[in-house]
């Protein structure tokens, strides 16, 4: 075995245990969601996501360096502008969701989503800028003293 193709299988290992652990976290969301466990697989094994906060998860997929407990015992308003802080991009609700989820973010409701888009809607006035569907919610601050509420 060359050092390449070790170097090679170190990477694999490495790699496969971070998808068991956002297989963990899917499940982790499923179930706040009050979801049933997904037995439809797409191609390369994936799980379809099958609404939008599945779908933000899989957005989340591409950020693997939030760590477990970044958004632990904060309010949803607060670790939202901490996840939208860090990415430095607007993001939907489902997006910023399935992250603070990840990152450790937990409450009570019944219904995380509908939380968190109160908090963004609560906050828009100081915290959050609106940017209609199609681009999400960004920061106020990002924006200056333009007004980027949209639908």
């Amino acid at each position: 075995m060359t050092d390449l193709t070790k170097h090679y299988g170190e990477i694999l290992k490495e790699l496969e245990a971070e998808r068991d652990a956002l297989n963990r976290a899917i499940e982790v969301i499923r179930r706040k969601a009050g979801l049933k466990a997904q037995s439809d697989k797409s191609i390369g094994g994936h799980e379809k996501p099958t609404n939008q906060m599945e779908q933000g998860a899989s957005e989340v997929i591409a950020s693997p360096w939030i760590k477990s407990d970044a958004f632990f015992s904060m309010t949803a308003a607060d670790a939202a502008q901490a996840y939208l802080s860090m990415i430095k991009r607007p993001a939907k609700p489902n997006e910023i969701l399935a992250a603070i989820l990840r990152g450790g973010y937990t409450n009570k409701s019944e219904n995380p989503y509908q939380t968190l888009f109160a908090a963004l809607t609560r906050n828009q006035d100081k915290t959050f800028a609106n940017l209609g569907r199609a681009k999400g919610w960004g920061l106020k601050s990002w924006y200056g003293s333009k007004s980027s509420q949209a639908d």
